[in-house]
């Protein structure tokens, strides 16, 4: 008897897309001597380090660890309203936690905090799929520890969730013959 399948995290049906990017920055890296494990692995904590304290902030009121970032924080969330953190998210076919959900201007906005300088396709279709389990009126990464906003202007999200649901399909599919 087969075992029902899983619905999949938004982050493994992300794992799925190709990413051409990181195979240049990888090459980058190897030829400077640098080992990408390594890096990878130091990014990721801090990049965890800074979400565990904006969290505790936002549900403790405990302040960051540095002053400046701390200070950062407060004056991003000046103009803004609390509505949710670390919310859990689920949809037919797939589940997912976003960071925040606030309120600014009158609109409910989902944000998610990434150490990235840039706003990637992968965090427009991460982004698009929280609202798709639960509506809002606008997206945005917030870039840390600068806490610069970058909001998400998407007029169509139609193509994102289809891929989205294309990605679903793929995964349990591939479970299904067992190549995960």
């Amino acid at each position: 008897m087969n075992k029902p399948i899983q619905k999949p995290s938004i982050s493994a049906l992300l794992q799925i897309l190709d990413k051409p990017a990181l195979l240049s920055w990888a090459n980058k890296q190897g030829l400077e001597g640098i080992n990408i494990q390594d890096l990878r692995a130091k990014s990721m904590q801090d990049g965890l380090s800074l979400h565990r304290q904006i969290q505790n902030f936002h549900t403790k009121q405990i302040p960051m660890n540095e002053e400046k970032q701390h200070a950062g924080l407060l004056a991003f969330l000046q103009d803004k309203e609390l509505v949710a953190v670390e919310n859990a998210v689920e949809h037919e076919c797939f589940v997912g936690r976003y960071d925040v959900r606030m309120k600014c201007g009158g609109r409910e906005i989902i944000y998610d905090y990434k150490s990235s300088n840039k706003v990637y396709f992968e965090q427009r279709l991460q982004l698009v799929a929280y609202s798709m389990c639960e509506p809002c009126e606008g997206l945005a990464v917030v870039h840390i520890p600068q806490f610069r906003l970058a909001e998400i202007k998407i007029e169509n999200r139609e193509p994102y969730e289809r891929i989205i649901l294309a990605l679903a399909k793929i995964y349990n599919a591939r479970m299904e013959i067992g190549e995960t």
